[in-house]
């Protein structure tokens, strides 16, 4: 990545599987959450759980005036429905993404967007680097986050298709 840091293969190894189980470990927070909510006779421990609620919900894909509407309402009963909205069958919702159906234009426009962004990105890199005598090396950007303007089924369909491939992180790459 472009961040300059170098991790051991051990580091990258754990690091990437954070990532890859994002979703779990935030289900698994927001399911302790309820539970203590539920649990909880103290005002002033329950705002507390009812912050950290929202900081986890703000990591999830829900719709975030639905996430505001939940939390400002404080019923653990509604939080406890859109938690299992959030948790309940992945494979349905993978389902329900790739039967919509993404035309060319749209697969192509995405495609352009990645390659300026990327593109955009490396040269912000690359003038990065000073003019002195150990700054010869260009920098080096594989990956990058996708722009935000397309829904992430477009990104998935351009993996499917051989023409991206997916890093860790959120990030993508030309293939």
């Amino acid at each position: 990545m472009a961040d300059g840091r170098e991790y051991s293969s051990q580091q990258r190894k754990a690091i990437g599987n954070y990532y890859d189980n994002i979703d779990t470990i935030v289900a698994q927070k927001l399911g302790e959450i309820v539970s203590d909510l539920y649990l909880q006779e103290d005002p002033c421990r329950a705002g507390s759980l009812w912050k950290s609620a929202l900081t986890q919900l703000k990591k999830t894909k829900a719709d975030m005036n639905h996430v505001n509407n939940v939390v400002a309402s404080r019923d653990v009963e509604k939080l406890a429905a859109l938690v299992n909205e959030l948790t309940a069958d992945p494979g349905a919702a993978a389902k329900r993404q790739a039967e919509t159906a993404i035309d060319e234009a749209t697969l192509h426009k995405a495609m352009r967007a990645f390659r300026t962004k990327l593109k955009a990105t490396q040269l912000d890199e690359d003038s990065r680097l000073g003019v002195g005598p150990l700054s010869s090396e260009k920098g080096k950007v594989d990956g990058i986050e996708p722009p935000r303007e397309f829904p992430a089924a477009v990104w998935s369909e351009l993996v499917r298709r051989g023409e991206l491939r997916k890093a860790r992180g959120g990030f993508y790459e030309l293939v």
